[in-house]
């Protein structure tokens, strides 16, 4: 699934779109539950904000503190295997990273921090609503997605 209507622009530190790029998956909505990480240091209380990154590098200076609140609306465009090892307080083990947008920029999340089901990485079913399953409907990301 490809737009003609999602082209990348680098601006301000961050990828925002802007309108012809036939690279970026389309995608699909999804809404971030964050209930997982409520109680922890990351999400003191509801609704949590946990943050998104620039590139797929688990680090402190690509990050974009709170830019996954906890029931906002983002687009999942395709995903790529966790890049470094991440654990919820659950327990739970990342296994996918994922090219959202937020507010038409484009930023990296873990599995972690869009859902809160108990098990990442389960294929879904064949007749799975993929508005119900993060991974259904959802692409392996290319080389040409950027921060890659």
């Amino acid at each position: 699934m490809r737009t003609a209507l999602a082209c990348i622009l680098l601006t301000a530190g961050a990828v925002g779109l802007a309108g012809c790029d036939p690279g970026l998956p389309e995608g699909k909505s999804w809404t971030v539950d964050g209930s997982a990480w409520v109680g922890s240091p990351q999400c003191p209380q509801r609704p949590c904000a946990l943050d998104g990154y620039r590139t797929r590098d688990f680090a402190t200076d690509v990050a974009v503190p709170g830019a996954l609140v906890d029931g906002a609306s983002v687009v999942v465009r395709c995903f790529v295997p966790t890049p470094a090892p991440q654990q919820d307080p659950t327990g739970r083990q990342a296994s996918r990273w994922y090219l959202i947008s937020v507010d038409d920029v484009l930023l990296w999340a873990p599995d972690l921090a869009l859902t809160s089901e108990p098990d990442l990485r389960a294929v879904p079913a064949a007749d799975a609503d993929p508005a119900a399953v993060l991974a259904a409907a959802v692409s392996l990301c290319d080389s040409q997605v950027p921060g890659r």
